[in-house]
């Protein structure tokens, strides 16, 4: 299972991408990123927490335009404030990128459980197919119908110790079984008696 088909990378993996994209050309230049580039870390962690943009985006702009307004009076009161700024944006990210990965840990350890389940009820179900193929290939008379044969066959695949991804009664392996049952098998109706 790969990590960026988990539930919380695809929701916020998007938004960690664009504030990295923001900030790598000031801080490649070994500059502090300016406030419009720090707002982003801001935006994008009130993104992620699944709250409409309205609920969170006006203050966090109210709050920059106050900063940018500041900023404009003193380049030492400005530079302050940018570094401020990042600082505590930084922490956030920090945090961000932490529960994000923890969680994304937690969602491929389901996904592997329930992948290894798959693949275990995909097994049974082929090996319910393979016992039927061979069953009715046997059947010269052409007297077993799928009901039967799904009864026959749940009771084999327990014996084989297939119990824990049985269906909870052969009707599901007659789901399972129906691809491969002759014409004969799925007729409407009871079979015939012979004798």
């Amino acid at each position: 299972m790969d990590e960026c088909n988990t539930p919380t990378e695809k929701r916020v993996g998007p938004q960690l991408d664009h504030v990295i994209n923001c900030l790598t050309p000031a801080l490649k230049a070994g500059n502090t990123p300016n406030l419009p580039e720090i707002r982003e870390i801001f935006l994008a962690c009130g993104s992620t927490t699944g709250d409409a943009p309205d609920d969170y985006e006006p203050n966090i702009n109210e709050a920059f335009s106050i900063l940018t307004a500041i900023s404009s009076e003193d380049a030492e009161i400005a530079e302050g404030i940018r570094v401020a700024m990042m600082s505590i944006g930084t922490a956030l990210l920090g945090s961000l990128i932490n529960y994000s990965s923890r969680a994304v840990n937690r969602e491929m350890a389901s996904l592997r459980g329930l992948n290894a389940r798959n693949k275990s009820l995909r097994q049974a179900a082929n090996r319910a197919r393979e016992v039927a193929v061979a069953k009715w290939g046997e059947d010269r008379a052409q007297s077993i119908r799928i009901g039967e044969m799904a009864q026959a066959i749940y009771a084999q695949l327990h014996a084989e110790g297939l119990d824990k991804v049985l269906p909870k009664d052969p009707d599901g392996v007659r789901k399972w079984i129906r691809s491969v049952a002759p014409p004969h098998a799925i007729r409407p109706g009871r079979s015939r008696k012979s004798g």
